[in-house]
């Protein structure tokens, strides 16, 4: 009788685990993408801003104004003319866009744009979830 408690213990164990880490899988990888569409949503919303006016009114002494009030950053070319709200952006060429680029230890998401004679780059700092603090909470719940 203490072989089946022992082999049965062992079976809910091992699916226990196995369906907690199915589940964490999951759930991060859905919450990540479901994160990183919202930031290309917050993308089209800035370019869908800048296309409607303010590409014309956008100037050097504004646009870091502007990127703080957005929480991005611009790189706008207009002929020979650079404005930018970075300090240094020689980095942009080498990096895709839309993907998810690591930059100073931030992760970055990265669209080019062109509107008429204007060439722009509009970049997000999407904050992926740290979900430690939820599995540890999870975890001691179902421990209990």
């Amino acid at each position: 009788m203490l072989k089946i408690k022992t082999a049965f213990l062992c079976f809910f164990v091992f699916f226990a685990l196995s369906f907690a880490f199915v589940f964490y899988s999951f759930t991060n990888s859905y919450l990540n993408f479901l994160l990183l569409k919202q930031y290309e949503q917050k993308i089209k919303t800035l370019n869908d801003a800048l296309v409607f006016g303010l590409l014309n009114k956008i100037n050097a002494q504004n646009i870091k104004e502007f990127a703080q009030a957005t929480r991005a950053d611009f790189l706008i070319k207009h002929k020979d003319e650079i404005i930018s709200s970075l300090e240094e952006y020689d980095f942009l060429k080498k990096l895709k866009e839309n993907e998810i680029a690591v930059l100073n230890s931030k992760k970055i998401l990265i669209k080019n744009f062109s509107y008429e004679e204007f060439s722009y780059t509009i970049i997000v700092y999407p904050r992926f979830l740290d979900l430690e603090n939820f599995w540890i909470t999870m975890s001691l719940f179902f421990g209990i």
